[in-house]
């Protein structure tokens, strides 16, 4: 994964189902600083999926365990349809 040239941000995707997980990971990082920028959280998968298509993260941090669609399904789908963008699941 890398972008061109020096200054490029990478976009990262926030998933959870739990909002002040979501709210914490989103604010406790000093992503600017490190080169990100959160383009965006959801509350599951299929939240995700919608984001993902507006933004088209670098980087999606997720949560296994949610409901409806869950953290593995999605980096499947993400795989097939985004392979540029790498996921990371706890």
């Amino acid at each position: 994964m890398s972008k061109e040239g020096c200054s490029s941000i990478y976009k990262v995707l926030i998933v959870d189902d739990e909002h002040i997980i979501r709210e914490s990971l989103a604010e406790s990082i000093p992503w600017q600083r490190l080169g990100f920028q959160v383009s965006g959280t959801a509350a599951n998968g299929n939240e995700a999926l919608a984001c993902i298509k507006k933004v088209v993260p670098d980087i999606i941090i997720t949560d296994v365990k949610m409901h409806g669609m869950d953290g593995i399904q999605l980096c499947r789908i993400v795989k097939q349809q985004y392979p540029d963008t790498k996921n990371y699941y706890s």
